[in-house]
């Protein structure tokens, strides 16, 4: 029904308005997307975790804030009240940990594809999970 009322608007402009239109939806700019990395100094897969980060950084406009918990014991608490916050067993869990806008918990190593399609349902408004 939604589209179809789109559809009748769209019939009813004129090019000029309709390419303005279409140009308009081509440059939406989606809110920046903050990324809390909760990480330990020398762990490879927090290493790995944040190279994945830098990489997608610019494409997805994402706000990183990295803080290290195995010298840091305020960090460390920190994010043991995140797992708590989230239902996560903080004797089950460790980093790399990351807190994506304040809404999802990540707990562990993933892949570039994965993180592509929670970014992307951060971005649309879908669930993560």
């Amino acid at each position: 029904k939604g589209l179809h009322m789109v559809l009748q608007k769209i019939k009813g402009m004129k090019i000029h308005t309709l390419l303005l239109f279409l140009i308009s939806l081509s440059t939406v700019a989606f809110a920046t997307l903050n990324v809390t990395e909760y990480y330990g100094v020398g762990c490879m897969h927090c290493a790995r975790v944040d190279g994945t980060l830098e990489e997608l950084q610019p494409e997805y406009d994402l706000n990183i804030q990295k803080k290290e918990i195995y010298y840091d014991a305020e960090n460390r608490q920190e994010m043991f009240e995140l797992y708590i916050r989230f239902g996560v067993d903080p004797g089950k869990s460790g980093v790399p940990t990351l807190l994506l806008d304040n809404r999802s918990l990540l707990v562990g190593e993933m892949r570039k594809e994965r993180f592509e399609e929670l970014f992307n349902g951060l971005r649309y408004g879908r669930p993560c999970g």
